[in-house]
């Protein structure tokens, strides 16, 4: 009897302990190991609520329309310039018909780069013109993840396929802003 007695004490020792642990972990896990918290914003309808999106919509235009007419400006220049090659094409001997070849390769390298350029040129404004609105609503993006607690704001975008409806900060931005962003 003795013996069992033993081992029913021996087995508290290890179950205060074993729950010793278990505690320990518990609490470890909830005020350590949190999860990051996330929000999501819909910048688009940030924009919209605040009034700014039309704003936006006609300096991307102006941007666009800057773009357009520099590409049909180098559009019409190649063309022209294609065009007289191609006449003098006709002329040239044959000896000197891969050189005028190789001259129309060259002209068509330098349009397509100058086209390129623009594109560049147009994406890279465009980054800033949008970087411009976020600074916008940064402030009120800071307070709210202040407020909520939140580590972490992604921008809603077509890839994100399933969010909480909790996690969207949206209304809570825009309330922030309030009629003083506008």
């Amino acid at each position: 009897m003795t013996n069992s007695e033993e081992k029913k004490g021996g087995f508290r020792g290890y179950e205060v302990l074993y729950a010793g642990v278990l505690l320990v972990l518990l609490v470890v896990g909830i005020f350590v190991n949190r999860p990051h918290r996330v929000g999501v914003l819909d910048i688009d309808r940030a924009l919209r609520d605040l009034g700014m999106a039309e704003e936006f919509g006609a300096d991307m235009k102006d941007l666009q329309q800057v773009a357009t007419t520099t590409a049909r400006s180098a559009q019409n220049r190649y063309q022209e310039q294609r065009r007289i090659m191609e006449e003098r094409m006709r002329t040239v001997s044959e000896e000197e018909r891969p050189a005028a070849q190789g001259a129309i390769m060259e002209l068509d390298a330098k349009f397509q780069g100058e086209v390129r350029g623009v594109l560049d040129e147009s994406r890279r404004r465009q980054g800033e013109l949008q970087a411009t609105y976020r600074e916008r609503l940064q402030p009120h993006i800071n307070q709210v993840a202040h407020k909520r607690r939140l580590h972490v704001i992604v921008a809603r975008n077509p890839q994100l396929v399933y969010m909480r409806s909790t996690i969207d900060v949206t209304d809570d931005v825009v309330a922030a802003a309030g009629p003083a962003s506008q």
